[in-house]
């Protein structure tokens, strides 16, 4: 990596949304040294408060989350902001669900496994 892309992942607040507890850490863990701050959430509501109450750069968010699913919660997000870069990650490959994601205006779709 170099100089301006460690710059630029210095200056980002990640809001973090997974449910997957081992998986949120190991991300986290992952994260953190990179980026300015890393926000978590377990579910698509609690992502929507902190997304509301926080300067949030980037969002990585799970497909599959309890009390609100991660493409309910993008959609709720694109309503009012169309720029912050959103990155879908899934256990699904399936073409419904890809291709429900597409006005989302993601920056992209990562499948679980993530490598």
């Amino acid at each position: 990596m170099n100089k301006d892309n460690s710059d630029y992942l210095k200056s980002l607040s990640i809001l973090l949304v997974e449910d997957d507890f081992l998986l949120q850490q190991n991300l986290m863990l992952t994260l953190e040294p990179l980026c300015k701050k890393v926000y978590v959430a377990s579910h698509g509501s609690e992502a929507l408060e902190i997304y509301k109450k926080k300067s949030i750069s980037l969002l990585i968010v799970d497909y599959v989350l309890p009390i609100m699913d991660g493409y309910s919660l993008c959609k709720k997000i694109r309503e009012n902001d169309k720029s912050t870069p959103i990155i879908l990650i899934s256990n699904y490959k399936e073409e419904d669900k890809l291709l429900n994601s597409i006005p989302l205006n993601l920056i992209d779709y990562l499948v679980k496994p993530i490598k």
